[in-house]
């Protein structure tokens, strides 16, 4: 996301807005292209401990390790899962 923003002279919040677009636009189910396989469950367990309303307990939850712009399209990916019935 930040290099996308780099190139497109955006602020990331601004790109990350536009991923989080996209993936509930189209339906996509796995954050990996945009995350860490290894970040993925980590911060699958923070949501589903939390919830989704908020971000900051989940930010918290994982001791501030993961930024924003990682939980995000996890988080968009879950939300698309449970809206077709996965998960």
């Amino acid at each position: 996301v930040a290099e996308v923003a780099n190139f497109m002279s955006r602020a990331t919040s601004t790109v990350a807005g536009y991923l989080s677009e996209f993936i509930r636009h189209d339906g996509v189910t796995d954050p990996s292209p945009w995350v860490p396989a290894d970040l993925i469950p980590r911060i699958e367990a923070a949501v589903r401990k939390h919830g989704f309303d908020r971000m900051r307990p989940i930010f918290d939850e994982l001791n501030g390790e993961v930024s924003y712009e990682l939980i995000r399209p996890v988080l968009d990916c879950l939300r698309v899962r449970l809206h077709f019935g996965e998960s």
